[in-house]
């Protein structure tokens, strides 16, 4: 065991295939952070390829988990390698400004935002010198600076886009400010900001100028977007919160070079501030997602309520309570597995319960129209990143929705089969079942797969250094 003021690298010598897929799982985050790049992660050759690429690294991780290939590159090289994939997320922002309704234009002025990302580029460099090894305490001080940074960096982008056009803060904001004056947010109505008869919402949810539905989440991404604007005066500042929330989590899951590694790929993908710009709630599932793995590693009594809160948090996120199994502790697999199940679900339903039904008994049927049934209104998008959107271009054959949940079902079966039964293990799970789920779906944007970059990055964080066992 290194000394407790020294971080040990990743163990070349580790079981399995541990180096191989750390280094496929940062290219697939790689690759699908860039590909939000091209069209901000709507339809378009080079993104499809990239997504394509980034599909197939995060399903070729799987296999390697229990392969028992043997592991050529030293941990340094791995390292190394996630090191050189934030290095290219990090310059990807010097080509696109980081938000598309920006009040400041030009290259010049976007000098301070530029600053920015080279000062957190420069960091890493001041916590991983190799005149010496990386100490905790460089490693710490490297992680304060990099979240400050991006909080001062998410705060200029909130600040200079105050106003996008965007229907998902028309939503928010109204909804925010219902709750505030004690009314339901599920039976408002809000204007629609683009055009009727356009392909944004299915038929009849427009008429004369107003759309026929309320708030269209579950109740906790309302909850969570208070704060900020009681506070910030903008729900955005919740979301850049819970954004550098989760490269904390990351980063001190397990700790190391590799966690601050992962921590800062997720921070300063290319599209990230994009996502804050635009309000969507993705970032409050990075931050639950990365809470659950958080406290697999270092606080289990809290796994529960954690799973509670992610599961409550989004509509498709019903598709991850078959993996949860995959968090299951060592010491826990002889015993009786109905014990830890009920200890796991026991408050997991509690907490989802206390955040959703009093939401559902204010009006059954508003609840029920808005966060149910309104998903299946929803209809066919043909410039959504994925490839049913594609097909349809080239042939004009729209594929029925259901092909999503057969990927879906698909890649459960392929990561219960092959992912390892640890925290990053229930990560990497996540990703790719939610990555096939998004790829084969009737829509899917750049704030869909936000979420998948940062369960891949969660992944990264949670991966255990000294060994692959128990990881």
């Amino acid at each position: 065991m290194p000394p407790a003021e020294t971080v040990a690298p990743c163990n070349s010598n580790s079981p399995g295939a541990s180096a191989a897929r750390v280094m496929l799982l940062t290219l697939a985050a790689t690759a699908l952070a860039m590909a939000l790049q091209f069209h901000n992660g709507r339809l378009d050759p080079f993104g499809l390829a990239f997504m394509a690429a980034g599909l197939i690294a995060c399903g070729l991780a799987l296999p390697l988990s229990s392969s028992g290939l043997p592991v050529t590159p030293d941990g340094k090289t791995v390292e190394r390698s996630v090191w050189v994939a934030v290095a290219l997320v990090m310059a990807a922002q010097f080509i696109r400004p980081p938000g598309i309704y920006l009040d400041v234009h030009g290259y010049l002025a976007r000098v301070p935002f530029l600053a920015g990302i080279a000062a957190a580029g420069a960091l890493p460099l001041f916590a991983l010198r190799s005149s010496r090894p990386a100490t905790r305490g460089r490693l710490r001080l490297a992680l304060l600076g990099l979240l400050a940074l991006h909080v001062m960096l998410g705060a200029w982008v909130v600040r200079h886009s105050p106003h996008p056009i965007i229907d998902v803060v028309v939503f928010q904001r109204d909804s925010v400010a219902a709750i505030l004056a004690g009314h339901n947010p599920y039976t408002l109505t809000f204007p629609n900001i683009y055009e009727d008869g356009s392909d944004f919402y299915g038929p009849g949810m427009s008429v004369g100028g107003r759309l026929q539905f309320g708030f269209p989440y579950p109740p906790l991404s309302l909850l969570l977007a208070v704060p900020g604007t009681v506070l910030g005066g903008d729900f955005r500042y919740s979301q850049l919160l819970a954004m550098t929330g989760s490269g904390a989590l990351i980063a001190l899951a397990r700790g190391g070079p590799l966690g601050l590694a992962a921590a800062a790929l997720y921070l300063f993908s290319p599209r990230s501030f994009f996502v804050l710009e635009q309000g969507w709630t993705e970032p409050y599932l990075v931050a639950l997602l990365a809470l659950v793995v958080f406290f697999a590693c270092r606080f289990r009594a809290g796994l529960g309520v954690a799973i509670g809160l992610l599961l409550a948090s989004k509509q498709y996120l019903i598709l991850a309570v078959p993996l949860i199994p995959l968090l299951r502790p060592p010491e826990q697999r002889s015993g009786a597995p109905c014990r830890w199940a009920v200890s796991v679900a026991a408050p997991a339903i509690a907490v989802a319960s206390v955040l959703t039904l009093p939401f559902v008994l204010w009006d059954p049927s508003a609840f029920i129209h808005d966060v149910v049934a309104l998903q299946f209104h929803q209809p066919f998008r043909d410039d959504a990143l994925t490839f049913l959107a594609a097909f349809a271009y080239l042939t004009g054959i729209q594929l029925p929705s259901s092909c999503a949940f057969l990927a879906a079902a698909l890649a459960s079966w392929l990561a219960w089969r092959r992912c390892p039964r640890t925290p990053a293990g229930f990560a990497t799970a996540t990703a790719f079942v939610f990555f096939s789920f998004f790829a084969f779906n009737k829509q899917a944007f750049c704030n869909y797969y936000s979420f998948v970059v940062g369960a891949l990055c969660v992944a990264l964080g949670a991966w255990r250094q000294q060994s692959d066992r128990g990881c």
